[in-house]
């Protein structure tokens, strides 16, 4: 066992060896493959290569990153690239033998501010930092023009001198003002007293809140620029309010306070970072009252917590039972509320739901939950029932008739319909019966088998089929045919009066004889005045031309009449010595029964 851990150690020993007697070999004996130093000037190159550095055709990786040399620092540094298994070095060595280029400028200073030599500098050109430092400096606390020497050095140690101005003003070099205070006048920022000296900065439209603002003003052909401090060393104030809240609640520090005074901008915080609501009980957080001018109040607030332990309460007139017919709907959510002490209102989740269009007796429930975890719920009943069958109240003298408008009722009448609703009903039924053109027909109930059985007519048909579902729902009606026989409709009466119904007709529905003939003379169908069985009812319209300033009429009254529901349309006229001033808005209209007066306003001319 020993001797085989001996030669072990003598096999590792003897390859190091090896090793160290191959490199001392290769640092002896083989050539360096890099160039031993390449010179570069400062900022001529933002980065460089392998290949400025090997000066024979082999390939080659730094072994460094180059990038962490600063190629504008003069200096010389170590660089290594690996070939293959070898590693070579090289120098890389960084000079600066360009001066400076600087212009410097004239400056104008308040009088007792330090002046730094880089205040002077207009442009400068260098590959390497610059260093300025004074050979003559000017005295800030004596006022006038004086002269200033400058060198310029670079990391080169290239040097130059250039040479400048000064000139001290009696303008101070910065006014200190209390944030809240009026703004200072400009014989504040004067080291003594001028009559020539106006603000060119608008210092009345700063909103002087705590910082510092450049502030130009001029004296004589001078701008001169000085500076306005606001600082705020005055703590807020404020008023504690003591607060109630609930467990898990977010409470944010400015809920503590009320009347802030401060002549700054004020932060509200709390002063440790705590969850206050965490638990129930009485608690008193430190509250920090932090200004612009990081001037600290400290106050002691005090809240109560206390557990949420009220459930949501529901409202709203959807919270009732409610009975429907089948084919009836609406939404159950429909006005039902919940509103919780702490959170406002919640939503509500709904179970159960309802079927419209099947008979029977559905529960449903709403459930209510705040963010504490407190639920309440509400139930209501939906019924859904039947309508009574329609009764026919009519017989058309034919049976086959009776059970054909009875099959048509069946779904489209029910028995808690009204009389106008049935109407109504059967002329919607009515409206579905495309015109044909067609023949009298000898029997009328023969001709409305036909006309309702194959949904088609001509408006004898038509009027017959209308006639049968009529009388069969007990309607008073009665035929018009007017115009050489050449049309024919319905009438009804409901309750009012009879009234005209023709199915050929979207709005003829229920209207006047007066309407008709309205429509009749307003469009270019057959319709004319033999339709009707009654005489017309005209409207009367008074047209007057008046003074505006005595009210007297300039003219005779004009009168114009119509058939009631006609459209009307009047204008002003040209008197002499008088221009139209104007008019009232029934100027157009529609004829009434009742009078109507239009009134024309006219002024006098001179």
């Amino acid at each position: 066992m020993q001797r085989k851990f001996r030669q072990k150690l003598i096999f590792t020993a003897f390859i190091a060896t090896c090793f160290v007697a191959l490199s001392v070999f290769s640092v002896i004996f083989l050539p360096n493959r890099l160039h031993s130093e390449i010179t570069i000037e400062a900022g001529d190159f933002t980065s460089l290569s392998e290949e400025q550095f090997i000066k024979t055709k082999d390939q080659g990786e730094f072994t460094e990153d180059i990038n962490d040399i600063d190629l504008s620092v003069p200096g010389e540094y170590i660089v290594r690239v690996e070939i293959g298994f070898m590693t070579y070095r090289s120098t890389l060595k960084i000079i600066d033998t360009q001066k400076p280029i600087v212009t410097l400028r004239q400056l104008i200073s308040p009088l007792g501010k330090e002046i730094d030599p880089k205040d002077f500098v207009l442009t400068s050109t260098d590959n390497t930092e610059l260093h300025y430092e004074f050979i003559e400096a000017p005295d800030p606390n004596t006022i006038g023009i004086q002269q200033v020497s400058i060198q310029i050095s670079d990391l080169g140690n290239n040097k130059i001198i250039e040479t400048s101005t000064v000139f001290i003003t009696q303008v101070k070099d910065k006014v200190t003002i209390e944030a809240g205070t009026p703004a200072p006048t400009i014989d504040d920022f004067l080291m003594e007293e001028r009559t020539n000296e106006t603000f060119i900065t608008k210092i009345d439209s700063l909103k002087l809140v705590v910082g510092v603002y450049p502030i130009e003003i001029q004296i004589g052909d001078r701008i001169l620029v000085s500076r306005l401090e606001v600082i705020d060393t005055i703590a807020p104030t404020a008023t504690v309010v003591e607060l109630k809240a609930f467990v898990s609640d977010t409470i944010p520090a400015s809920k503590f306070v009320k009347n802030i005074v401060d002549a700054s901008k004020v932060t509200v915080s709390y002063k440790e970072n705590i969850d206050i609501t965490a638990e129930e009980g009485t608690f008193e957080p430190v509250i920090l009252l932090t200004d612009a001018g990081n001037n600290v109040t400290e106050l002691i607030g005090k809240i109560v917590v206390i557990k949420d332990t009220e459930p949501p309460v529901f409202s709203g007139s959807g919270l009732r039972n409610r009975t429907v017919y089948i084919g009836e709907s609406f939404n159950v959510r429909t006005q039902v509320y919940a509103v919780d002490n702490r959170d406002g209102n919640v939503s509500i989740s709904v179970s159960g739901s309802v079927d419209f269009s099947k008979v029977g007796t559905y529960p449903i429930t709403f459930t209510a939950k705040d963010k504490a975890g407190n639920s309440s719920t509400e139930k209501i009943t939906v019924t859904v029932i039947t309508h009574p069958p329609f009764v026919p109240k009519g017989d058309t003298g034919n049976s086959e008739l009776n059970a054909l408008v009875d099959k048509l009722f069946s779904k489209m009448l029910h028995g808690d319909m009204s009389t106008y609703q049935v109407t109504k009903a059967i002329y919607d039924f009515g409206r579905t019966i495309h015109y044909q053109a067609g023949p009298w027909a000898s029997e009328w109930t023969e001709r409305a088998i036909w006309t309702i059985t194959n949904r088609v007519g001509n408006c004898y048909g038509r009027m017959y089929a209308m006639e049968a579902m009529y009388v069969r729902a007990g309607i008073a009606n009665r035929e018009r045919i007017k115009y050489n026989g050449e049309h024919s409709w319905n009438q009804v009466d409901i309750g009012k009066g009879w009234q005209n119904i023709d199915i050929g007709y979207p709005d003829v529905f229920l209207v006047s004889d007066s309407y008709l003939f309205n429509k009749a003379i307003n469009s270019s169908t057959i319709l004319d005045d033999n339709w009707f069985t009654e005489t017309p009812v005209y409207g009367t319209v008074i047209v007057q031309h008046i003074d505006d300033t005595s009210g007297t009429l300039i003219t005779s009254n004009g009168t114009i009449s119509g058939i009631v529901g006609v459209k009307y349309s009047t204008n002003s006229v040209s008197v002499s010595g008088y221009s139209f001033v104007s008019k009232t808005s029934n100027f157009s209209g529609v004829f009434t029964e009742a009078t109507i007066t239009v009134v024309y306003r006219y002024k006098e001319t001179d």
